[in-house]
């Protein structure tokens, strides 16, 4: 939901005087170009952001064209600190008027009172945290810098004033904010700044009554997920308060069953707990972004030891939903060599997942300044930001991003092979289905890395649909990149119809983890299996084993995640299915500290879908997205857990003793 525009529009509605403001807010163009003539608006004021400034821009400029007097109004990240580039900005854009660096509640507040006084905002000096073109129209003047906010507590809730009533209905999901503003300082973060150093808190009282307004309205939805503003849930001492307010909330309405947040950077017994209290557990976020020290110190972060890193793993893997690390690919001083090591050494502290990502620049970051590309030697290209398009009043508007490619350190061929790597990463290691394979190759003493990078290795050269997978993503990943804005404007104008139909200017990443799940999963099983057995026989394992257990895990994984025909066709509640296999794979799963050599024996399973089951599939399905965005919202949100069946072991025959 759109907490940005809800908090300013809340506030406004509380604090203006007037008679009676229309406050109307828009989450969708089409929606406002639809109402723009009989609305008539006096102010538009927009959310600015990196995946949206196309959008934004084309739509000012349509208000400016049809109603030159209404006052146009931006703010948040995509705005420039550096004073003048920010100048040079507005003023190659007079479609806006006024610029809100800074929070914007009361700002946005005191521009909406000068409206309704009758006075033109744009005749006098600035409001304070404001920005905006002088009368001369030659120049910018700048407001004085606005404090923040002392709590959150004084911007009222857009939930409990009915602001956010009509979202509910569109499977949006909620999103509250109990804490704004970071003390870390990484330079690749809009939050490294200054001016949010400083957390600002809500209180419980205040979250409680906004998580129950939610709640209300969405008992059991285990497809919305509950999303928090916070860049360190779990870090402070509130966390335990909201965990314990989330808590109440699980047990009487049965939701949120997931929690879409950002976990704390240190204080890990404290996430630990917070993760102990929920019903669900914590996503545990280990924000690694680099293993390389001297690129730690450019970015001006220090991460806990690799040991700190495995103690703290052992517990909070007992009490978390997930525990995965994340890691930028392009910062500085980094070259392909150490980001391959980081990779290695997180995936030896059995990390669940590892999420990389391209550097992108970001407006008002300290490292997309001019001064820090040209120190480390950033080479960067665009590409479209995926699904971020549109046609509105007969132009393409497609949103653009500014990613790194290359630097002093990183050749743009090394990087292009850490895609390739990252694809198949995601796919053996990320998604949950080969989860049970790399335990029993971890259990054999096999090196995991060694099996991505076999994996990746023998389909790369292979004529299997993995390989065709895997080919397809290299040429892609390339292809995706543009040397300007420019070009990326020209190339969605020429291949809007592809751009719709997801042939082009889709997540590829999420494009293909569904490919390998769905059209390529035997294929992929089958590699990874096959790289699998020849470095459980290197490891010294006994052959005939090797052989009967993975038969068994190839039947087991095919049972419980080759579930693509849910998509096409709901399954029948409570029909039931029966499979053999030589181990209990499924009582194994569940035990930490047990080889799966211990579950050996003829076991029946039966397989079916609960009427519980199939109500969640039919909820995720019936989201409003095409069939190929939910399809990738499954994979990416992690809602397969709804697709998988019911599994119960129905007979054990011959279990070796434990």
């Amino acid at each position: 939901m759109p907490i940005a525009l809800g908090l300013l529009g809340a506030y406004a509605i509380k604090n203006v005087r007037a008679a009676k403001i229309d406050l109307r807010l828009y989450r969708s163009g089409e929606k406002f170009f639809e109402e723009f003539e009989e609305f008539q608006p006096d102010i538009v004021g927009c959310s600015f952001y990196t995946w949206n400034r196309s959008l934004t821009l084309h739509l000012l400029d349509f208000v400016k064209r049809r109603r030159g007097n209404t006052l146009t109004v931006v703010g948040s990240p995509e705005l420039d600190i550096d004073v003048s580039s920010r100048a040079a900005f507005m003023l190659d854009n007079r479609q806006i008027d006024i610029c809100v660096p800074g929070e914007g509640e009361i700002t946005f507040t005191e521009i909406v009172q000068a409206v309704v006084d009758g006075k033109d905002p744009m005749g006098f000096e600035p409001i304070m945290g404001c920005c905006q073109v002088a009368p001369d129209g030659l120049s910018v003047v700048e407001g004085p810098d606005r404090p923040r906010l002392l709590s959150l507590d004084e911007v009222p809730s857009p939930y409990q004033t009915g602001l956010f009533d009509e979202f509910f209905a569109d499977n949006l999901h909620p999103f509250i904010e109990p804490t704004r503003g970071c003390p870390f300082t990484c330079t690749f973060c809009r939050e490294s700044i200054d001016m949010w150093s400083k957390v600002r808190f809500m209180s419980p009282e205040r979250f409680e009554a906004d998580l129950r307004y939610c709640a209300d309205r969405l008992a059991g939805r285990h497809d919305v997920q509950l999303c928090l503003g916070d860049n360190n849930f779990g870090m402070y001492v509130q966390s335990l308060d909201y965990a314990r307010i989330i808590r109440s909330m699980q047990d009487r309405f049965d939701w949120p069953r997931h929690l879409n947040t950002s976990s704390g950077k240190n204080q890990k017994e404290r996430i630990v707990e917070t993760s102990r209290i929920l019903k669900w557990g914590l996503y545990f976020t280990m924000a690694a972004q680099s293993m390389h020290p001297p690129t730690l110190e450019a970015i001006r972060r220090k991460n806990i030891s690799t040991e700190a890193m495995r103690q703290i793993l052992v517990e909070v893997k007992n009490d978390c939903q997930d525990a995965y690390a994340e890691l930028i690919v392009n910062l500085p001083l980094e070259t392909r060599q150490t980001f391959i090591d980081g990779i290695r050494a997180l995936i030896d502290l059995d990390m669940n997942r590892i999420i990389i990502m391209t550097l992108v620049m970001l407006k008002g970051t300290p490292l997309a300044s001019q001064a820090e590309r040209e120190m480390y030697g950033f080479k960067t290209c665009y590409r479209i930001i995926p699904r971020a398009f549109g046609r509105y009043n007969g132009e393409t508007v497609v949103e653009i991003e500014e990613a790194v490619v290359a630097t002093d350190t990183m050749s743009l061929d090394d990087y292009l092979e850490i895609r390739n790597l990252q694809s198949v990463i995601n796919t053996l290691f990320n998604s949950d289905t080969a989860n049970t394979l790399r335990r029993f190759l971890r259990e054999n003493g096999v090196s995991i890395w060694d099996w991505i990078e076999g994996t990746y290795r023998k389909v790369l050269t292979e004529d299997s649909e993995a390989g065709r997978q895997m080919r397809m993503f290299a040429a892609e990943a390339k292809a995706e990149l543009f040397e300007s804005r420019e070009q990326v404007q020209a190339f969605a104008e020429s291949h809007y119809d592809k751009l719709l139909s997801g042939e082009y200017g889709d997540n590829l990443m999420n494009k293909y983890i569904v490919l390998a799940n769905v059209d390529g999963f035997d294929s992929w099983l089958t590699a990874s299996l096959t790289v699998g057995r020849e470095l459980l026989l290197q490891a010294g394992c006994n052959p005939a084993y090797v052989e009967s257990a993975l038969e068994s895990l190839r039947t087991y994984i095919t049972m419980t995640y080759n579930f693509a025909e849910c998509f096409d066709r709901i399954p029948e509640a409570n029909r039931r299915n029966r499979v053999r296999l030589d181990f209990d794979v499924a009582s194994w799963s569940r035990q930490d500290n047990q080889k799966l050599s211990e579950f050996a024996g003829e076991v029946d399973y039966d397989l079916w879908y609960s009427e519980e089951k199939v109500r969640l599939i039919r909820n995720i399905l019936e989201t409003g997205y095409d069939r190929s965005q939910t399809i990738q919202f499954v994979y990416r949100d992690r809602k397969y857990y709804a697709m998988l069946p019911e599994i119960e072991r129905t007979n054990a025959i011959n279990l070796a003793e434990a």
